[in-house]
Formats: C-alpha cells, sequence, structure tokens
C-alpha cells in the first residue's frame, strides 16, 4: 500500500498551498511537516497530490514524516480544519481590531473575548449566577469588562484598548469550572508595520505571512508618514500611531509590500458573501444578527478558475460534524444554509486551501409573539410561491420540497399562474426549461438570471407549447423543479372541406409529411397529442383527402 494523498504544500514563504493552486515546480514546495521537498503530481487522469521524494533522495527526518501514514496525515489534517478564532482562543489569545467610525472616521482598538460557550452551561438553571461569578484583572483596558457581557446570549465581548500600552491582558477567574473561558488573555502590543484586514468599518490584526484579498480594506500601522501617499489611501491617528488604510488591489500591492513586507496578495482567494438575511452586511467581518430557527443562506464564490470543495467546520471543531459544499460547475457561487441557534451564537469557519472565513450566527432578535405576528422571517425565505385559479397554491424550498407537478388546462396557461420568487432581489438563480416536440426533446433554454427576473420568464415559458419542465438551481442549496402537466385535450370532427383548405394551405410541403404530422396540422394540436384524442377515422379521412389532392396535382402537372 502506499502513501497517502498530500492535498498541501508550503511555499517559500511559509504558506499552505493547496494541490489545485499548485504549479509544476520542482524543488519548490515542501512537506508542512517534515520541510522535506515534495513533488508535484498533476496528471491528467489521476487524481492530483503532492508526495515526498524517494527514499533515496529523501533524508532522515523525511523518512519518518507523520504525513506518510493515513493517521498521521488525518491528525495532520484536522489541525489545519482547525480555525484561527479557535486556535487563538486555545492559546488565550485576545484577537485585535481597529474600528472605525462610520461618520467621524475616527479610529480605535478593540479587542474580543469569548462568551461562556452554551454548552458548558448544558443543564444549568441559575446561569446568572455563574454569570456574575466572572472576576477580571485587565492591563492596557480602558474599561474593565461587566460579568454580563459573557452572557451566553452575546456573541462576543468586545474590549475598548489603549493603542499606546505596553501590554494588552485580561484574566478571567471564577468560583465555577468555565474552561474554555477561565484564563490569562494576552495580546501584544502595537507596532509598526501590524496590519489589520476586514471591512472599512472592522478589520482584524493578521499574523506574518497572511494572504489579503482584493477589495478586503487593510489599515497598516506606522511610526511616521511616508513621503509619499498613493491615491486612495487614507491617513488617521490611533492613539501615538499613524494609520494608513485603503481598499487592496493589484496597485496597492506595492505600498504594502513596503509597509508590511510578511504580508502577500492573495490571488486564489475565495469569498464568502452573507445574502440571507438581507439586513446584515455582505462581508461577515462581524457577527451576523438574526432570528432564532430562521435561515441564514451563505454564498462561496471560489477564485476564478478553481473549483475545489469547500469544509464548513464548527468553532470549536468538535461542536457539530463537518459539511462539504461539493464542487459546481466552474465560477458558479456555492450556497450554504444553516439556521440560527435557538440562542447565542452559532460559529462558523468556511475553509480550502488552508484559508478560512469566519461565521458568526448571533441569534440577537427576541422572538416573541408579536414579532411572529409580524413574520420577521420573510425576509429570511428563499424559494417559490405558485398560485393557480381554484385553490391550487405551492410554496416550495430548495431543500425541502423542491419537486412539483402541476396539472394546467389551456385557459390557465393563457392567463398564467401567479409565481412569486421568495429571496433578495439579487440573488443569481440559474433557470432551465425544457421542451419538447412529440416526444422527443426539441430544445433546452438555459438562463442566468436575478430573483427579480425569474417570474415573468416562468409565466413566458408556461404559455409556450411543448413545455416539459422548468428548474431553478440555487447551487448547493438546491434546486426546485416544476412540471406543469397538461389537461388532455379532445378535437371535434371537422367537415371534409374544411381538412381539405387546411392541407392545400401548406403548400407543396403537404405531400413530403407523414400522415401522423398532418393530422395535428390539420386540428392544430400540440406535437405529441395522442391519436385517440381526434374524432375516430381522422387518419382514414387525411389520408384519403391528401391522396385526392396528389391526383389533382399530378393531372395539373401532366
Amino acid at each position: 500500500m502506499g502513501e497517502p494523498r498530500i492535498k498541501f504544500g508550503m511555499n517559500p514563504q511559509g504558506q499552505l498551498v493547496h494541490i489545485l493552486e499548485a504549479k509544476q515546480y520542482t524543488h519548490y514546495y515542501k512537506c508542512p511537516d517534515c520541510e522535506d521537498y515534495l513533488q508535484v503530481r498533476q496528471g491528467e487522469e489521476r487524481i492530483w497530490y503532492f508526495a515526498h521524494l524517494k527514499s533515496d533522495e529523501s533524508t532522515s527526518r523525511s523518512r519518518s514524516c507523520e504525513l506518510r501514514s493515513p493517521i498521521g496525515l488525518e491528525q495532520w489534517t484536522e489541525r489545519v480544519r482547525k480555525s484561527p478564532i479557535e486556535r487563538a482562543e486555545s492559546a488565550r489569545r485576545m484577537r485585535l481590531f481597529v474600528l472605525r467610525h462610520p461618520y467621524t472616521n475616527t479610529l480605535s482598538l478593540g479587542g474580543v473575548l469569548p462568551v461562556i460557550p452554551a454548552e458548558e452551561l448544558a443543564g444549568t438553571d441559575d446561569i446568572g449566577s455563574i454569570v456574575s461569578s466572572l472576576r477580571f484583572e485587565t492591563l492596557g483596558v480602558r474599561e474593565a469588562p461587566e460579568a454580563e457581557q459573557f452572557h451566553p446570549s452575546e456573541a462576543e465581548v468586545m474590549l475598548d484598548l489603549d493603542p499606546s500600552a505596553k501590554e494588552f491582558r485580561v484574566v478571567v477567574s471564577s468560583t465555577f469550572s468555565l474552561p474554555r473561558l477561565v484564563g490569562n488573555w494576552t495580546a501584544n502590543r502595537l507596532t509598526a508595520g501590524a496590519v489589520f484586514v476586514g471591512s472599512d468599518q472592522r478589520a482584524e490584526q493578521q499574523s506574518a505571512g497572511a494572504r489579503v484579498k482584493d477589495a478586503d480594506t487593510v489599515y497598516v500601522v506606522l511610526e511616521t508618514v511616508p513621503p509619499e501617499i498613493p491615491p486612495g489611501v487614507t491617513l488617521g491617528k490611533l492613539g501615538e500611531w499613524n494609520i494608513a488604510w485603503f481598499s487592496f488591489n493589484a496597485t496597492m500591492e506595492s505600498f504594502l509590500h513596503r509597509h508590511a513586507p510578511a504580508l502577500s496578495r492573495d490571488t486564489n482567494a475565495f469569498y464568502v458573501d452573507v445574502v440571507v438575511p438581507e439586513s446584515a452586511d455582505p462581508q461577515p467581518w462581524a457577527p451576523v444578527d438574526g432570528v432564532p430557527g430562521a435561515i441564514a443562506v451563505l454564498a462561496v464564490i471560489p477564485a476564478h478558475g478553481l473549483n475545489p470543495e469547500f469544509e464548513v467546520v464548527s468553532v470549536p471543531l468538535s461542536a457539530q460534524s463537518t459539511s462539504i459544499i461539493p464542487a459546481s460547475i466552474e465560477g458558479n457561487p456555492r450556497l450554504f444554509v444553516e439556521e440560527f441557534p435557538p440562542t447565542g451564537s452559532r460559529r462558523l469557519s468556511i475553509h480550502w486551501g488552508g484559508r478560512h472565513i469566519s461565521v458568526v450566527l448571533h441569534s440577537s432578535i427576541e422572538l416573541t409573539e408579536d414579532s411572529e405576528r409580524e413574520s420577521p422571517r420573510a425576509e429570511e425565505r428563499i424559494g417559490l410561491r405558485i398560485s393557480l385559479d381554484g385553490g391550487e397554491d405551492a410554496e416550495l424550498r430548495p431543500w425541502e420540497n423542491p419537486d412539483f407537478q402541476m396539472r394546467l388546462e389551456r385557459g390557465r396557461v393563457i392567463h398564467g399562474p401567479e409565481v412569486i420568487v421568495i429571496g433578495p432581489p439579487d440573488l443569481p438563480i440559474d433557470l432551465t426549461g425544457r421542451f419538447f416536440s412529440g416526444t422527443r426533446p426539441s430544445s433546452t433554454i438555459r438562463e442566468r438570471l436575478k430573483t427579480g427576473e425569474v417570474p415573468d420568464r416562468i409565466r413566458s415559458w408556461l404559455q409556450r407549447e411543448g413545455l416539459d419542465s422548468v428548474s431553478l438551481s440555487y447551487g448547493a442549496l438546491g434546486s426546485i423543479r416544476i412540471e406543469p402537466g397538461r389537461a388532455e385535450r379532445t378535437f371535434r370532427s371537422l367537415p371534409t372541406e374544411e381538412i381539405e383548405r387546411r392541407l392545400r394551405k401548406m403548400g407543396p410541403a403537404v405531400f413530403a409529411e407523414s400522415i401522423n404530422v398532418l393530422v395535428r396540422e390539420v386540428y392544430d394540436a400540440p406535437g405529441g397529442t395522442l391519436h385517440h384524442r381526434f374524432p375516430p377515422g381522422t387518419r382514414k379521412r387525411v389520408r384519403r383527402i391528401l391522396a385526392q389532392l396528389k391526383n389533382q396535382s399530378k393531372r395539373a402537372d401532366s
């Protein structure tokens, strides 16, 4: 049995590189465990992977590498699955943030600590006593925290820090056992070259070797203001420090490298947008607020030219099982749905290629009788509602009841059903209409539309002859399929003179068509209409009249 396939190598900058984004370089990528060189295996037929060099080319450290065994590789992969949040909390590291006031542009420094995990309070009736037992000793914190800030119903604890402090420290103690909160939380002082990355109002400090995505807002700590400031860079003050911030793109790469050389541009980054709830910031740098039990829809957007499989892990990793977002059509966003918890927060991390994007779903809106009556979840639903005359209604969700068959009489098709697409107006939906002629497929139409454009398209397709099905694809979220079966139609007998008139109207082509096609043309019947729906003897009558027309045509030619 050969060695297990390794998905990751380490580039000279110390960054993990997934095999899908690796280049065919020799003696370039190293094993992230033994640091010996790896081979890039990217064949046309077999699965791509990294492999250690042959035994005679490898070092003694490589020959005993943990990643050479399936168990060792799985243990290492499990460590990669852990989100940066979990790694920081396990080490009792306070996470630092630059916060910008949206109206005054003033900057402040914040430090984030976790709240009491709800699972540590399972089976406890007196949560208030546990919360009030918390005690704090602080250093570098402008205002000591209050115990209520750590209640499990909160999303996080944001502390106001002094940017000029030489050290940041919060010692949390309690008479109760709270192993994931109690301890000595620390963070290093600010230094020139420190970089914070996030949105324009909230950015988190990055470690050396971090990668920056295009469109991220970057805050760089400067000791002095540089003589030349590129267009697009804004200057500000954070305590005694100068801060330069800007929206990152390729033109800002040299400025970033000059003042923070340990960071680099990520050309294979993926993005996560919050689609539902609509009121949330699309970029999940801050906790996403919602209603308990409501759904959140996340769009995971892969890098251009890559089509990877993503994993969604919980924070901490042991809280729940890992979910897979499978590969899809290259370039398509993958939609992932998750429920807001009954109380408190559900913390997730979506990762691929050594990169993590964290999402915190916080049930901050209290669910009351009044809020239920006002339907606060209406904007957080996604799907399709169809209403027909006669009371036939259906509300469809791609993850619940994706298939719907409805029978439409011809009159109801002409007037059209009421079609309402539920969801954010800019949500992309892949719409597919399949049409038949007789018993054979004639055409398939595929379009990518936004939510607001879909109803008119569906109504127009429902009025066309030969429609077999309409499918709405929401990517990894699922799909909805509508099969508008037609009510069968019967036909009254036509006079002989009318049949002859209709055949003559077809011109010379009438003699080249089969009798089955001619019968449907004469009676203006849709393709695929069964012959028992026509009056008895119709085929014989059409065949006899056609023979008479042929004879008349021959006599005319002679």
